[in-house]
Order: structure tokens, then C-alpha cells, then sequence
């Protein structure tokens, strides 16, 4: 395996400190109780079991080396560390621990028999009980030389990694270094055996401290040694020449402690030029090697570009532009026309400040069969990151267009990365800080990169054409757009998102972070889209999406977090225009000030899988979109995420909807037999003035024999939303949810408040007015016949009202009393009684028999036998009296449901 090499590099070396975190591993054991914590084992808690090893690199002095390499055995000399007793000196001891990242006083130690010591090797296992949401944790670990811990002398953390309710196993690795000792020295004396011949000169540079070394190199002997080192680890890069020219180079870090030697190289790994022995009596030693096997590998794969140097042989900063750290190029051109080998991996390191576009042009291939040729290509800053002061944590090389085009123009199909790099400077339409155009193109954004300061009409960071950029550890900010994509412009590439941070970019008009145009963009657990902004400075019509406008394409959020994004348009957080937009996994878009996901008509949101517990996001639509019916989410997943969003109730909408087991809006205030008439004013008598407010007119008619029935659900109670509840002027009550609530006729006001501890208190105000629909009857006929006038009397009534009366009628041959064209409107539900006859008798006029009731002329009737069929029809039938013609009385109704009002 080529080891890695790299230059010289001042920055701290605290990034060593740090090894990889891998992914969560899905393996279904390892649950129980904490082998140790800060609060102790709670029970009834699930538990997550975490592992890893513990390991050292670089060279240490002989008896730290003896000691973490060695589980026991008999005391070893250390008459160069006073502090510590030979008896004591037999290995070394440890504690590890889980803590949570913001808050140490929350830990998990592992237990003594959680840490296995083997022959070179050490590991560990411990429990962190799981929470119900996701929960950061680091691996401390912390080496002594004594078993009672006192004596504290390497130091390790691993990188973070997440736990929450679904994980099931974790790992993380620790590298130990030396800790740092303010004002303490100690002095390196180290060694390489070369093969005779093979170099003539060597150079140790000692990281930041400013420290160079030239070593004594005689035949197979190359020997460095330096006094008053900082005490510390420090990344120390060695350099080898033959005739002057650079035939090898490698950086290892080199751990001093106060008044020791660091003098003996430790393994960790299997890099090939370092061979390991062990003697009869167990004791190793390590030999760091060079052969001429090794160089010819290696060869020059890493190159040097340093601006400040001249091409000049008459400058006295004339270099000879090797590509050597001695002698480096002095333009990236330059560098590039070095890569000459298809099976290699080349790396370009940039010293100081480039100015002026770059490019890595198409004739750059990975077959063999272009100008230059590569496996892959590193362009990397040469010094590494500010460690301290206003640009602690920000790189000390940068690529600077200075408003000439592009800082970084990429269109080779060798795979590029990127790392400790600034690219800033492009300030000019079509052009933006890096530029990705053509297919096959791969470019993927480490740690340390920083792209700043760029302006474009379209991507003022990034502007990506085809090919695929990944982004792993980058920082993307302060970048600006006269039109689209302040951060990133997508036009037709592939993007995915995996740490790092778009943020405090800026837009005009769409995506103040990310516009994606065409082609794919997916965020990944570890990135954050942040504070950036879309404003046009006026009312918003041209600016949307601060955080991501999602033009077309595809969009997915499936971990990371986009927070604290502004417009003064539509989508603080997200305008989703057209395309797909989908979210899952631990995706996060708090329901911060503007951070909206906005749809436009026709689009919704995907839900990809399951989200975090604790994922809450705000949606809003146009006022013409704010209606039942609207579809906002989809996916087989949102029945049971469906609680996690809620959409914004516009203004001018008097009542709040919902998100229904479909994705569809539902309201939560409903009726249930009663019709909606549009809206009414109250404004009341002048005895009892009324609001002047409008509300929504509902009737019904009381053939119903009911009431409107209101009732209320708490959509968001699943999410720990309590719901207040007030009707009129009463006083307000806890309700989960209303059923069948009757409100009587008139104008009504209905309050309904949501709250949760920590979240934005919602309120919901709906104003109705009940109202009974009429309801019009008609007499169709009513005739009285051969009757004498002296005995006959009575009427027919509706609801106690007399309809007609006949009496003193002058013509007894066929008297006919018509009532065709009678109606009666019913507005007052509280009259059972509809129509009846009441006092009409027939009597004899000769036989002087007493007056004797009309047969049937006491029924009653009542609306409710007019439903279904539309009348009825009363017949008194025929009464024969005293050789009377038939006496007959005939009543008829009908009810015409078109009547009703």
C-alpha cells in the first residue's frame, strides 16, 4: 500500500487526533444495562452497545512505546521520566468513555472488563442508553501509565456519531497523541535506514513550530535530532533528495513528552516501509525503511504550486518548477503537464495564493490516452487550517479569480477532490467559484474546503452543468446570485449533499442556498442548509426559496438539517415550483421564523420512509390552494408521519385545515348537516348592534328535527398538542375532540387554541351563522258542500294561525269554499302541529238532532307526513243527514321542497 504523503504543514495536528466514525452497524445484540455512567443504570431503558479500538501512531519515546505495547511483564526502566516508578511502568491503563457532544457532564464509562488489552492492540465496548430522539455522542479516551490513574499521558477522541430509538450498534476508533504541555519540551531523535545509495540528503520539518532538521545521512544511516520540541503530537513531514532532487516524502506524527527522547518509531497499520521485530525475549522494534522499490512507486505524485516563486533563473525566487517541495511550480498549468501515469493517484498542493481562473481541462484523462493522465487528483491547500484567531478553522491557501472568470473550471473525467482549500474571486456572469460542466465529470468537496466571496448571474459558489459533485465535510458560504442559486445552481447534474454546510448565501430571485434547476440534489445525514436568503429587495415577487428552490429535478432531504433560511418571497426554507421533493429518514426543517416549505399548485411532498420523533416541519400554499382536497403529502408513508407537518393558515381563510390520513387538507372544524351559503355581515339592530365581522352562513331546514352539529378533532395531538376550546363567550375547556357539538340559530364564534411547551402557539377563530331554512306549505283545496248556513261553522289552521273561517254564506246550493293559492312559509321549529280542522260541524236543519262533529275534523298533521311523499289528503267522508244531501269536507297540502328556502 502507498502511504500517504503530504507537505509541509503548520496547522495543529488535533485532526489526527480524530478517526473515522463508521456507520451505525445493524446488529440486533449488544443491548443492556451501561457497564458505567454519570447518572448509573436506569431501569427498564433499552441500551446501545458501542465499540471500537484504541490505537497509537507516529514515534514515541522507547518507554511510552514499551508501554502501549505491552499487556504486562516485568517493570521497564524510566529513568528519563522521574515522575513515574519502574514498578508502575508495565503497560498502560485507560478510560474510556461515551460523552455527549454540548453537554460532558452526561457520560458512559466502560467497565474494566469493557477494555481488552491484547499484544499491540486495544479495544472496548460500552452501553449508552437510547433516548427517544437521535442523541451526539464522542469516545474520550484517556491513557495513563498507572493503574490508579493519575498519570495521564495520551489523549484521543473519536469523531461524532448519532444514536436514536432505531439504532442497534455503533463504532467509533480513537487515535491517541501525546497531550500538550504548556512550556515543556522534549526532543526528537529518530532514525530511517535507507538502502545504501539510495539518498544524500534529508530534511525533517517539525508541523507549526517552525522547526527544521537536517538529518546526517552516511550509507544506510539517515539520523534527525532536534532539542526543545513543544511538548505534543505534531505532524512531521520527512523529505528525501538524491542530487537534490526529491526522490521521496512521507509525514508521520511525532509524540514529544517533557524531558524524554522520542526516539522509536510505532506502527499502526501496515505501511511498507515500516518492518516490526520481536526478540527472543519479546521486546519489539520498529524500523522505519527506504528501498528502492518504494521510491519507484512513489516517484512524484504530489506536486507543489507556489505562486510567490519565479520561472526567472536571473530571481532570487527562481525555482527549476520539479514540482518538489524545494522546488514547486509556480503555476497549476504547470503542475498539471506533470500527471503522466493513468494508475496513480496525484496530488497538487497549493502554497499561498493563486490568482487568476484555473482549470482542469478535458485532456486531463483517466485511460491513458490524453495529454496528461491520472487515476485521481487531489488539489489541496499546502498549510492546512487557522487554528486560532478571526479564520480559526478556515484554510491558509486560496485559488482567487479576481473577477477573471471561474476561480476552479473542472471538466476532466479523473476524479477530483478537493481539501484545505479557499476558491473565491469569480465575480461575472456565466461564471461562479467552481464550475462543473461536462458529462463523466466527478468532483467531490473534502474537509477544509471553503468556497467564499464569489458572484454569478447563476451559481455564485458552485454551478454544475452535468457530471456529479459530492460535497464531504465542505463549507459553502457568502456566495451571491443576481439571479439564481446564491450556494449551488443545478442545472443537470447530480449533487449529493453528505456533511458540511451551505449557509449565508445569498439570491436574488430563486434559491438563496440551492437552486436546482434540473438533475438531482440529496442531502444526507451531516449536512446543513442555513441562514441563507432569497431577496429581491422588494415584495417578493421574483424571490423564493431562501434555503432551496426546487425549479425541476428531483430534491431529496433524506438526513440534515435546513434551518434559519429567509425570503421575502414564497419558502423561506423550501419553495417547491415544480419537480419532486421528498424528505425521510433524520432529514430536519424546523418550524423556525420563515422556514416554510411552500408549494405551488399540483406539488407536494414525498414522504421517502419513517421521519426522526422529533421532526416538525411548517407548509404553506396560496390562498386559492388553502382548501379541503388540496393533496400536500404523498407516499405509503403518510398515515403515520402525517403529524409531523402542519400547513399555514393564510389570513384571509377563516378556518385552519389539516393533513388527513390521504395527504389531502381536511378541516378541523366541520359540519355535519348543515349546508354552506356563502358569508353574511353581522351588523346587528340598532338595539343590539352586531361586530360588523363576516361569517360563514350555514342552514339547515328542520325537517331534520336537529340542530347544525359541529365537531372539532386536534389533528397535531399525536405530536403533544393540547387544544383549548371556547364557544362564544363560555369559558374555555380542554378537549381533545368536540363530537356533534349543537349550536342553536344565530351568529356563533369558535375559538380553538393549540399549544406545546417550546413550540408557536396556534390559534384558530371561525365565525358562523345558524340559521333554519323555511319551510313554505301549501293548501291546495279545502271545500265545504251542502251545508245549511245555520249549522255550520269552524275553520282550517297552520301552527295555531286561522287560514280561513267561513260562516254566513248566503248560497247553501253547493257552497264551495276554494282555497287554492293559500301558502304558509314555516320559519319556527318549535310548532309540531302543522295543519288541523277545529270547530266545523254539520247538523239537521228539520230532524232536530243536536249539532254533531264533522268526522276527522281534530287530526292533526304534521310535517313530518308530508316527507317522502309531498302531501296529503284528508277526507271526512260522507254523513247522511236527516235526507240531506252528502255533507263532505275535503282538505289537501302539499310540500315542494324548491320552496324551501
Amino acid at each position: 500500500m502507498r502511504f500517504r504523503r503530504h507537505l509541509f504543514l503548520t496547522f495543529a495536528v488535533f485532526s489526527l487526533l480524530l478517526a473515522s466514525c463508521s456507520d451505525l452497524a445493524r446488529d440486533a445484540g449488544g443491548l443492556g444495562t451501561p457497564a458505567g455512567s454519570s447518572s448509573g443504570a436506569a431501569t427498564g431503558l433499552k441500551y446501545l452497545s458501542v465499540k471500537g479500538s484504541v490505537s497509537a501512531s507516529g514515534a514515541f519515546p522507547q518507554e511510552i512505546a514499551d508501554a502501549l505495547q505491552m499487556t504486562g511483564g516485568p517493570a521497564i526502566s524510566a529513568s528519563a521520566f522521574p515522575t513515574v516508578s519502574a514498578s508502575d511502568f508495565i503497560g498502560a491503563f485507560y478510560k474510556i468513555s461515551a460523552v455527549k457532544v454540548g453537554d460532558e457532564s452526561v457520560h458512559y464509562d466502560a467497565a474494566e472488563d469493557g477494555i481488552v488489552k491484547t499484544d499491540g492492540a486495544v479495544t472496548y465496548s460500552l452501553n449508552i442508553p437510547l433516548s427517544e430522539s437521535d442523541v451526539e455522542y464522542k469516545i474520550h479516551c484517556e491513557a495513563y501509565l498507572d493503574n490508579a490513574k493519575t498519570k495521564i499521558f495520551l489523549l484521543g477522541e473519536s469523531e461524532k456519531f448519532k444514536i436514536g430509538p432505531d439504532s442497534q450498534a455503533a463504532s467509533a476508533d480513537v487515535a491517541l497523541a501525546a497531550i500538550q504541555e504548556a512550556g515543556s519540551t522534549g526532543e526528537i531523535g529518530i532514525s530511517v535506514a535507507p538502502e545504501a545509495g539510495l539518498i544524500d540528503s534529508a530534511i525533517m520539518t517539525i508541523g507549526d513550530t517552525g522547526l527544521t532538521v537536517v538529518a546526517s545521512v552516511a550509507g544506510s544511516s539517515c539520523s534527525f535530532s532536534c532539542e526543545d520540541v513543544p511538548c505534543g503530537s505534531h505532524l512531521v513531514r520527512f523529505s528525501f533528495k538524491k542530487e537534490g532532487k526529491e526522490v521521496y516524502a512521507f509525514s508521520q506524527p511525532m509524540n514529544v513528552f517533557k524531558n524524554l527522547v522520542t526516539k522509536t518509531w510505532l506502527q499502526n497499520g501496515a505501511e511498507p516501509y515500516f518492518e516490526t521485530t520481536t526478540d527472543v525475549s519479546g521486546n519489539k522494534s520498529t524500523v522505519c525503511k527506504l528501498t528502492a522499490a518504494l521510491l519507484e512507486g512513489w516517484k512524484l505524485t504530489e506536486f507543489f504550486v507556489d505562486p510567490s516563486r519565479s520561472s526567472d533563473p536571473t530571481n532570487p525566487n527562481y525555482t527549476s518548477q520539479s514540482g518538489t517541495f524545494i522546488n514547486p511550480c509556480v503555476s497549476f498549468e504547470t503542475a498539471l503537464s506533470k500527471l503522466v501515469d493513468k494508475n496513480k493517484d496525484y496530488t497538487i498542493f497549493i502554497n499561498g495564493t493563486l490568482i487568476g481562473a484555473q482549470a482542469v481541462p478535458p485532456t486531463l484523462k483517466s485511460d491513458g490516452s490524453g495529454e496528461t493522465n491520472a487515476r485521481s487528483l487531489t488539489i489541496s491547500g499546502a498549510n492546512g487550517l487557522y487554528t486560532s484567531g478571526p479564520n480559526a478553522g478556515q484554510p491558509k491557501d486560496t485559488i482567487d479569480a479576481d473577477g477573471i472568470g471561474s476561480a476552479l473550471c473542472v471538466q476532466t473525467n479523473v476524479s477530483i477532490s478537493i481539501k484545505d482549500l479557499r476558491i473565491t474571486g469569480a465575480d461575472d456572469d456565466g461564471v461562479s467559484g467552481l464550475a462543473i460542466l461536462d458529462d463523466g465529470v466527478n468532483v467531490t468537496l473534502l474537509d477544509g474546503t471553503l468556497i467564499t466571496g464569489n458572484e454569478s448571474d447563476k451559481g455564485g459558489g458552485v454551478r454544475i452543468s452535468a457530471g456529479s459533485l459530492d460535497i464531504k465535510g465542505a463549507v459553502i458560504s457568502g456566495n451571491s446570485a443576481t439571479d439564481s442559486g446564491g450556494g449551488i445552481y443545478n442545472e443537470g447534474g447530480s449533487v449529493t449533499f453528505y456533511s458540511g454546510s451551505i449557509e449565508s448565501n445569498f439570491a436574488i430571485c430563486y434559491g438563496g442556498g440551492v437552486c436546482n434547476d434540473s438533475g438531482s440534489f440529496e442531502m444526507k445525514d451531516g449536512a446543513v442548509i442555513t441562514q441563507n436568503s432569497a431577496n429581491d429587495g422588494g415584495d417578493g415577487s421574483l424571490s423564493s426559496g431562501g434555503g432551496i428552490f426546487v425549479f425541476d429535478g428531483s430534491v431529496t432531504v433524506s438526513g440534515g438539517t435546513i434551518s434559519a433560511n429567509t425570503t421575502n418571497g414564497l419558502g423561506g426554507a423550501v419553495r417547491v415550483f415544480d419537480g419532486a421533493f421528498s424528505v425521510g429518514g433524520s432529514a430536519s426543517i424546523p418550524c423556525g421564523t420563515g422556514n416554510d416549505v411552500y408549494l405551488d399548485e399540483d406539488q407536494s411532498i414525498a414522504i421517502a420512509s419513517a421521519l426522526n420523533s422529533n421532526f416538525a416541519a411548517l407548509i404553506t400554499l396560496s390562498d386559492d390552494d388553502y382548501k379541503t382536497g388540496t393533496q400536500v403529502l404523498a407516499g405509503d408513508a403518510v398515515e403515520g408521519e402525517r403529524y409531523k407537518f402542519r400547513v399555514k393558515k393564510p389570513d384571509s381563510k377563516p378556518e385552519m385545515l389539516f393533513i388527513g390520513s390521504d395527504g389531502k387538507l381536511v378541516p378541523i372544524i366541520t359540519f355535519s348537516n348543515g349546508s354552506n351559503y356563502g358569508t353574511v355581515t353581522n351588523t346587528g339592530t340598532e338595539e343590539n348592534p352586531g361586530d360588523g365581522l363576516e361569517y360563514d352562513v350555514y342552514k339547515y331546514s328542520y325537517i331534520d328535527y336537529s340542530n347544525i352539529k359541529m365537531s372539532i378533532v386536534n389533528p397535531y395531538e399525536n405530536d403533544g398538542y393540547s387544544m383549548e376550546l371556547t364557544i362564544d363567550s363560555g369559558t374555555p375547556a380542554l378537549n381533545t375532540n368536540i363530537n356533534d357539538e349543537v349550536l342553536e340559530d344565530g351568529f356563533h364564534t369558535i375559538h380553538a387554541k393549540f399549544e406545546k411547551s417550546g413550540e408557536e402557539t396556534m390559534e384558530i377563530t371561525k365565525r358562523v351563522y345558524v340559521r333554519i331554512r323555511k319551510v313554505r306549505i301549501t293548501l291546495n283545496d279545502a271545500e265545504i258542500k251542502n251545508f245549511s248556513k245555520d249549522y255550520f261553522k269552524g275553520g282550517v289552521y297552520i301552527n295555531g294561525r286561522e287560514v280561513r273561517r267561513w260562516n254566513d254564506w248566503t248560497d247553501f246550493s253547493d257552497t264551495h269554499f276554494n282555497t287554492y293559492s293559500f301558502s304558509e312559509t314555516l320559519d319556527k321549529k318549535d310548532s309540531d302541529f302543522i295543519c288541523s280542522t277545529a270547530d266545523a260541524y254539520m247538523a239537521s236543519s228539520s230532524g232536530g238532532r243536536s249539532s254533531a262533529p264533522l268526522r276527522d275534523a281534530y287530526r292533526v298533521y304534521k310535517l313530518s307526513d308530508l316527507i317522502g311523499v309531498g302531501y296529503i289528503e284528508m277526507n271526512s267522508g260522507t254523513w247522511n243527514n236527516g235526507g240531506h244531501a252528502s255533507d263532505t269536507l275535503t282538505l289537501a297540502m302539499w310540500y315542494t321542497k324548491a320552496n324551501a328556502e
